[in-house]
Protein backbone atom coordinates (compact mmCIF):
# COMPACT_ATOMS: atom_id res chain seq x y z
CA UNK A 1 0.00 0.00 0.00
CA UNK A 2 1.76 3.10 -0.84
CA UNK A 3 1.80 6.23 0.99
CA UNK A 4 -0.96 8.04 -1.12
CA UNK A 5 -3.36 5.75 -0.10
CA UNK A 6 -4.22 6.00 3.37
CA UNK A 7 -7.26 7.15 4.31
CA UNK A 8 -8.38 10.40 6.66
CA UNK A 9 -11.70 8.86 6.73
CA UNK A 10 -11.21 7.97 10.78
CA UNK A 11 -9.50 11.53 11.37
CA UNK A 12 -12.29 13.20 9.39
CA UNK A 13 -15.08 11.23 10.98
CA UNK A 14 -13.72 12.07 14.64
CA UNK A 15 -13.47 15.74 14.63
CA UNK A 16 -16.59 15.95 12.44
CA UNK A 17 -18.65 14.21 14.89
CA UNK A 18 -17.12 16.96 17.72
CA UNK A 19 -18.16 20.16 16.42
CA UNK A 20 -20.17 21.62 19.16
CA UNK A 21 -21.86 24.99 19.16
CA UNK A 22 -18.67 26.41 20.56
CA UNK A 23 -16.86 25.52 17.08
CA UNK A 24 -19.36 28.32 15.07
CA UNK A 25 -16.32 29.80 14.12
CA UNK A 26 -15.28 26.79 12.38
CA UNK A 27 -18.09 26.32 9.98
CA UNK A 28 -18.44 30.08 8.95
CA UNK A 29 -14.27 29.88 7.83
CA UNK A 30 -15.30 28.28 5.18
CA UNK A 31 -18.24 30.63 4.11
CA UNK A 32 -15.78 33.49 4.68
CA UNK A 33 -12.62 32.15 2.72
CA UNK A 34 -13.27 32.77 -1.19
CA UNK A 35 -11.82 29.87 -2.05
CA UNK A 36 -10.93 26.41 -0.86
CA UNK A 37 -6.91 27.27 -0.67
CA UNK A 38 -8.13 30.29 0.77
CA UNK A 39 -9.42 27.74 3.63
CA UNK A 40 -6.29 25.56 3.70
CA UNK A 41 -4.09 28.88 4.08
CA UNK A 42 -6.24 29.95 6.79
CA UNK A 43 -5.82 26.40 8.76
CA UNK A 44 -1.82 26.88 7.83
CA UNK A 45 -1.28 30.23 9.32
CA UNK A 46 -3.51 29.08 12.24
CA UNK A 47 -1.52 26.05 12.67
CA UNK A 48 1.73 29.00 12.17
CA UNK A 49 0.40 30.65 14.87
CA UNK A 50 -0.12 27.72 17.30
CA UNK A 51 3.76 26.92 16.47
CA UNK A 52 4.53 29.96 17.80
CA UNK A 53 2.85 30.11 20.88
CA UNK A 54 3.93 26.37 21.80
CA UNK A 55 7.68 27.56 21.27
CA UNK A 56 6.68 30.80 23.91
CA UNK A 57 5.40 27.85 26.29
CA UNK A 58 1.77 28.72 26.01
CA UNK A 59 0.65 25.41 25.30
CA UNK A 60 -2.58 26.20 27.02
CA UNK A 61 -3.48 28.42 23.90
CA UNK A 62 -1.23 26.27 21.73
CA UNK A 63 -3.43 23.08 22.08
CA UNK A 64 -6.71 25.42 21.65
CA UNK A 65 -5.08 26.30 18.41
CA UNK A 66 -4.19 23.02 16.99
CA UNK A 67 -7.51 21.81 17.79
CA UNK A 68 -9.42 24.54 16.11
CA UNK A 69 -6.91 24.12 12.79
CA UNK A 70 -7.65 20.12 12.61
CA UNK A 71 -11.33 21.00 12.91
CA UNK A 72 -11.19 23.42 10.34
CA UNK A 73 -9.35 21.11 8.11
CA UNK A 74 -11.94 18.50 8.34
CA UNK A 75 -14.24 20.92 7.45
CA UNK A 76 -12.36 22.13 4.51
CA UNK A 77 -11.66 18.15 3.11
CA UNK A 78 -15.21 17.43 3.81
CA UNK A 79 -16.31 20.29 1.49
CA UNK A 80 -13.88 19.76 -1.37
CA UNK A 81 -13.82 15.68 -1.27
CA UNK A 82 -15.11 13.71 -4.05
CA UNK A 83 -14.76 10.31 -1.79
CA UNK A 84 -17.74 9.56 -0.34
CA UNK A 85 -15.80 7.10 1.89
CA UNK A 86 -13.23 10.03 2.38
CA UNK A 87 -9.99 7.71 1.41
CA UNK A 88 -8.24 9.82 -0.98
CA UNK A 89 -6.68 13.17 -0.07
CA UNK A 90 -4.17 15.15 -1.40
CA UNK A 91 -0.46 14.29 0.17
CA UNK A 92 -0.64 17.66 1.39
CA UNK A 93 -3.41 17.64 2.79
CA UNK A 94 -2.82 14.01 4.75
CA UNK A 95 0.90 15.68 5.45
CA UNK A 96 -1.25 18.78 7.63
CA UNK A 97 -3.67 16.65 9.29
CA UNK A 98 -1.03 14.46 10.71
CA UNK A 99 1.14 17.31 11.58
CA UNK A 100 -1.88 19.34 13.36
CA UNK A 101 -2.42 15.82 15.39
CA UNK A 102 1.16 15.19 16.27
CA UNK A 103 1.71 19.37 17.21
CA UNK A 104 -2.23 18.60 19.42
CA UNK A 105 -0.47 15.26 20.82
CA UNK A 106 3.11 17.34 21.94
CA UNK A 107 0.94 19.83 23.68
CA UNK A 108 -1.87 17.64 25.46
CA UNK A 109 1.55 15.89 26.80
CA UNK A 110 2.85 19.05 28.16
CA UNK A 111 -0.37 19.86 29.38
CA UNK A 112 -0.47 16.50 31.39
CA UNK A 113 -4.13 15.61 28.85
CA UNK A 114 -2.65 12.71 27.82
CA UNK A 115 -5.94 10.46 26.82
CA UNK A 116 -6.05 13.53 24.43
CA UNK A 117 -2.62 12.73 22.90
CA UNK A 118 -3.00 9.11 23.12
CA UNK A 119 -6.22 9.94 20.59
CA UNK A 120 -4.55 11.98 18.27
CA UNK A 121 -1.64 9.48 17.85
CA UNK A 122 -4.36 7.13 17.68
CA UNK A 123 -6.14 8.37 14.90
CA UNK A 124 -2.59 8.74 13.32
CA UNK A 125 -2.14 5.30 13.05
CA UNK A 126 -5.63 4.51 12.07
CA UNK A 127 -4.31 5.66 8.68
CA UNK A 128 -0.78 5.28 9.24
CA UNK A 129 0.36 2.16 11.64
CA UNK A 130 3.92 2.92 10.57
CA UNK A 131 3.81 6.88 12.09
CA UNK A 132 7.42 6.61 14.17
CA UNK A 133 6.34 10.03 16.07
CA UNK A 134 2.45 9.24 16.35
CA UNK A 135 4.28 5.59 17.93
CA UNK A 136 5.84 7.43 20.21
CA UNK A 137 4.31 10.11 21.36
CA UNK A 138 1.54 7.87 21.98
CA UNK A 139 4.22 5.50 23.95
CA UNK A 140 5.10 9.09 26.03
CA UNK A 141 1.29 9.14 26.70
CA UNK A 142 0.47 5.66 28.27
Amino acid sequence: MGEKSFSLGPIMLHHLDHLGEDDFDVEEMFTKTSSPEGAISYVTALKEDANALFKLRDFNTAFVLYNKSIKCLCVVMCAISDDTQLCEVSLELKDLAFSLHLNIAASAIKLNKFNDAITSCSLILESNKRNVKALFRRGVAL
